[in-house]
């Protein structure tokens, strides 16, 4: 654990999904497309299943830092997911593949997202106090379009690295080396947030980067911060320093 302020920072860079983009309605988007298809079920029914597959599919993911990252491979990835979804539910086999790139389609677009309430609030006073403003993440090439359907000033940006663009992901420590070469910083002078444990926190400890966790949902054991005004305490809590020499 290190004591740091934000301002001993020239850039903070942020995860999108989870950190900075909330899907509040992704068991109730899931209830409408299977009501689409004459299957109904209860929100409670849905739920405990949407939590399985991410923490099997999304937390407990085997990491192969060799890996290529491609529109393709992300697809493919989340179709696994909702195809495990499918299954868990009794779904019949032969609607899985299309019914999981309909749903890949569906969260990719900006149509279930919106930004967590302190987010564009915090970006701007971040920038009021001449810290630089980045974002990398393991999505689509459509966080571009999302990010501006809501609002986002993605011009005003210093870094926008998207897995699928770069074809290296997180937990990768390569897409944080990318950060340093884009943005021209020193590692200690970078802070990195996001809600991942492993690669949100580790992953960019690996090349220097100091992080923080974020845990917007209650059901996110661990330590973090829970909202992004705490990135402005006299001491940043819950700080995972770099790995520095």
């Amino acid at each position: 654990m290190s004591q740091r302020e934000i301002t001993n920072y020239k850039a903070v860079l942020f995860d999108a999904a989870d950190t900075l983009l909330q899907a509040p309605s992704a068991v109730s988007e899931l209830q409408h497309f299977l009501a689409e298809h004459a299957i109904h079920m209860e929100q409670e029914m849905i739920e405990p299943v949407v939590r399985q597959a991410i923490d099997e599919h999304y937390y407990g993911k085997t990491v192969d830092l060799q890996a290529t990252c491609t529109p393709e491979s992300d697809r493919q990835f989340w179709v696994n997911v909702y195809r495990s979804m499918f299954r868990n539910w009794g779904i019949e086999e032969h609607h899985h593949l299309s019914w999981s790139n309909r749903l890949y389609d569906r969260f990719t677009s900006s149509a279930p997202y919106t930004f967590f309430d302190d987010v564009l609030p915090t970006i701007e006073r971040l920038q009021a106090l001449g810290i630089e403003v980045g974002v990398i993440s393991n999505f689509a090439p459509t966080l571009r379009e999302i990010f501006i359907d809501l609002g986002m000033p993605i011009e005003k940006l210093n870094a926008l690295i998207i897995s699928t663009e770069v074809n290296v992901e997180k937990p990768n420590p390569a897409i944080f080396q990318l950060a340093l070469t884009q943005t021209g910083l020193l590692a200690d002078e970078i802070l990195y947030v996001g809600d991942h444990p492993i690669n949100d926190v580790e992953a960019p400890n690996l090349v220097g980067i100091d992080a923080v966790r974020i845990k917007r949902y209650t059901y996110q054991t661990g330590e973090g911060i829970a909202q992004f005004d705490q990135l402005f305490e006299p001491t940043i809590p819950c700080l995972r320093k770099g790995n520095r020499t």
